[in-house]
């Protein structure tokens, strides 16, 4: 008898699409609860982007979804860090794998070239525990790079070296 039914049927017919044999459905609890996390992420994100609107480029506006490109999904990240959201910036990371020490030194890039000394100093502190002494040494390097190399200013440079943990890294 007739259409209904539970979903539990798995005699062949179609479930809907574009016709053909489509495999039934099926994720299993744990995908379900980590899919319905990441919308609900996806959610947060553009909330607090679009709070922020003011202080975002458009840019990363436009580029809000969690299922383009990697470097889209990682400049989020980068732009949520660049605001000060460590926790938001860290969940994606953590939720679509990001690859953690290039977007804390993206980032870092970003708030040198702006010369966002408290933000860095913020940056820095949220992601100390979250790193290796290695990965912290590549942040830190990002922003010291930036203020020796690309701006000059040496003493801004300065300011973030003795921030390294390890002593190899520091050239007196």
């Amino acid at each position: 008898g007739g259409g209904g039914g539970s979903g539990s049927d798995s005699g062949g017919g179609d479930h809907g699409g574009s016709g053909g044999s489509v495999a039934p459905f099926a994720l299993s609890s744990h995908e379900l609860q980590k899919y319905a996390r990441s919308v609900q992420l996806q959610a947060d994100v553009t909330r607090y982007l679009w709070q922020q609107r003011r202080h975002v480029a458009p840019r990363y506006l436009l580029r809000l979804s969690f299922f383009g490109a990697t470097s889209h999904k990682a400049e989020l990240a980068e732009q949520l860090l660049v605001l000060g959201n460590f926790d938001m910036a860290f969940a994606i990371m953590q939720d679509l794998r990001l690859p953690a020490a290039r977007v804390y030194a993206n980032a870092l890039h970003r708030l040198a070239h702006s010369k966002q000394h408290a933000r860095i100093d913020a940056v820095l502190r949220d992601i100390r525990a979250a790193t290796t002494d290695d990965e912290f040494d590549d942040a830190v390097m990002a922003a010291v790079n930036v203020y020796a190399v690309e701006l000059g200013d040496t003493r801004g440079a300065e300011r973030f070296v003795s921030l390294l943990a390890d002593a190899r890294n520091v050239v007196t």
